[in-house]
C-alpha cells in the first residue's frame, strides 16, 4: 500500500524533510535515510518523525522496517537525524524500488508543501550486470579499424545460491531510443571475449552512416552515441521474468565515428599566450 505524506500545518518547531530525492542500496544491506530540520531554534518539546516504508515484507524489507521513528529531543537544536532501513537479501536479479515517506511529524513540526517528503529507494539486485566504464569511448567499428572495447563493471559472470548468470551478448543501444536514426546493434558471444566477472572485450559492430556517424553529423552527437549494455542469461531462468540487460548510465556511452579521434593529450594546460 502506498502511503501519502501527512501535511502538518502547525508552526514553531521547524520544517522537516528528507535529505535526498532518491536512495539506493544493495539488497540485503541497510540504507541510510536522513531527515533534515530547518527554520527552527532550540526545541521546546520532543518532535517525533514517523517514516513509512512501502515494500514487500516477503522480498524487500523485514516486517520490523515498515515504520521507523526518529526523535528530535526537547532542548536540542539538531539540523538533522538519520536512521538505517534494513532490506532483505532474496538474491533477486533485477533492481526494484520501494518507497520511504514522512508519514507524520509531531508537536508543531512542519512538512513543507512541495518539499522532499517521499522518495524511492532502489534495491540493487545482487546479480544485475552493471557497466562502469567503456574504453575507448569513441571510434569506428571493428570491420573498419579493428576497434575493440574494454568494458568494465560487475556481474558479467555471477554465481549465487539460487542462480548463475553468464554473458550472452553486448548491445549497442542508441541513447535517443527507438526514434533514433540509428538502430540497436547486438554483438553475439563469438565477438565478446575475455569475459570475467568485472570486465570483457567486445568488437564494435558496424554503424549506420551518415546519421549515426559523428563524422557525418557533428552537430548532433547524441545521434551517434550508444549505450553499451551487457546482456546475461540466468540458470535457472528468473521467475517472474527479468531483463538481463545492464541498466543504462552515463558511464556506458560510446560515440561512433568514422573520422579521426583524439585518445590522449600529453599536456593538458598551458599559458594563454601559447608556446607550450
Amino acid at each position: 500500500m502506498q502511503h501519502s505524506a501527512h501535511d502538518a500545518r502547525a508552526i514553531g518547531e521547524g520544517v522537516f524533510q528528507l535529505d535526498a530525492t532518491s536512495y539506493s542500496t544493495a539488497e540485503g544491506t541497510a540504507v541510510l535515510v536522513t531527515v533534515q530540520r530547518t527554520q527552527g531554534g532550540t526545541l521546546t518539546v520532543e518532535v517525533k518523525v514517523i517514516l513509512a516504508i512501502d515494500g514487500d515484507t516477503n522480498s524487500d524489507i523485514p516486517t520490523s522496517e515498515v515504520t521507523k521513528e526518529i526523535i528530535f529531543p526537547a532542548g536540542s537544536n539538531l539540523s538533522s537525524k538519520s536512521v538505517f532501513i534494513q532490506t532483505l537479501n532474496k538474491e533477486q536479479f533485477a533492481d526494484r524500488d520501494i518507497q520511504v515517506t514522512i508519514l507524520s511529524v509531531s508537536n508543531g513540526g512542519i512538512l513543507p508543501l512541495g518539499g522532499r517528503t517521499t522518495a524511492p529507494i532502489t534495491l540493487l539486485g545482487s546479480g544485475t550486470p552493471r557497466v562502469f566504464d567503456v574504453s575507448p569511448d569513441s571510434g569506428s567499428d571493428y570491420a573498419t579499424d579493428f576497434t575493440i572495447l574494454t568494458v568494465t563493471g560487475e556481474n558479467f559472470i555471477y554465481s549465487g545460491a539460487t542462480y548463475n548468470a553468464i554473458v550472452t551478448d553486448v548491445q549497442f543501444f542508441p541513447i535517443l531510443g527507438p526514434n533514433s536514426p540509428a538502430s540497436t546493434r547486438t554483438v553475439v558471444s563469438g565477438d565478446v571475449f575475455n569475459v570475467t566477472p568485472t570486465s570483457l572485450k567486445v568488437k564494435v559492430p558496424g554503424i549506420n552512416p551518415p546519421l549515426s556517424d559523428f563524422a557525418f553529423n557533428q552537430l548532433n552527437q547524441p545521434a551517434a552515441t550508444y549505450h553499451v549494455r551487457v546482456n546475461v542469461s540466468t540458470t535457472p531462468a528468473q521467475v517472474p521474468s527479468a531483463t538481463g540487460l545492464s541498466p543504462k548510465t552515463a558511464n556506458d556511452h560510446y560515440v561512433a565515428t568514422s573520422g579521426p579521434t583524439v585518445t590522449s593529450l600529453s599536456v593538458r594546460q598551458g599559458p594563454p599566450t601559447g608556446g607550450t
